[in-house]
């Protein structure tokens, strides 16, 4: 039965697939999204109760100091400072969770909040959060218009298609999630998938089209008229 369908069926069923799976993943994208804007505002509250706290409220730092490394891989290069200066001290590179928290604690612990670079300290800290969370806004908003396009849907199908294979050896430990993630956020990977929707698109069109008649033929044969 199967090897009985016409030709433009199968690209049907293909280009229904395609869409199906850029849907999903779409949706799983902005979920993902989602759950860390959830995660950076319960962040910079706990540092807002710390540092409001002047270091007393050692519950939030512990919490902070527990999920450092997973705000700092959250964020990215928005939680880098290329240079960083603190007296005697200059650094680059910075990595602002990871360092900085830290750097306030032994503030507060040496000087209870008075004097020293505590002020600057924290507003620099804060600041870095403020900026990674309005990031996290605008691609969340983008996410929405993605979720509402049909051309989306396609074009994110066939990329995560593309990257099944790099899946495979993520599997076996060759690569990292991460390091996938970021292979698909090249330009190089994305005007690939870019042309390959576009000519997938143009042949299920093209196939569609030169198999009018006998598609017709077809469904009248299913349907028995």
């Amino acid at each position: 039965m199967l090897a009985r369908l016409p030709l433009w069926l199968w690209m049907l069923i293909v280009f229904g697939g395609v869409m199906a799976v850029g849907i999903m993943t779409l949706f799983r994208r902005r979920a993902a999204l989602k759950d860390n804007m959830a995660f950076a505002t319960e962040f910079r509250q706990r540092f807002i109760d710390y540092a409001g706290s002047k270091g007393a409220d050692r519950d939030s730092y512990h919490w902070m100091t527990m999920n450092s490394n997973k705000m700092q891989r959250h964020m990215g290069h928005a939680g880098v400072l290329t240079t960083f200066y603190d007296p005697p001290f200059s650094y680059t590179n910075y990595l602002v969770i990871l360092n900085m928290l830290p750097r306030i604690r032994r503030e507060f612990d040496d000087r209870w909040g008075s004097g020293g670079n505590i002020g600057p300290l924290v507003q620099m800290f804060d600041e870095t959060l403020l900026r990674y969370l309005g990031d996290l806004v605008r691609t969340l908003d983008r996410s929405v218009a993605d979720c509402r396009n049909p051309m989306n849907w396609f074009s994110t199908g066939i990329a995560h298609t593309l990257a099944v294979p790099l899946y495979f050896f993520s599997y076996f430990g060759v690569l990292s999630t991460a390091s996938i993630n970021t292979l698909q956020n090249t330009v190089s990977f994305r005007l690939f998938a870019a042309l390959i929707s576009l000519l997938g698109l143009v042949a299920s069109i093209i196939s569609i089209i030169n198999e009018g008649k006998p598609t017709l033929d077809y469904l009248r044969a299913m349907i028995g008229i």
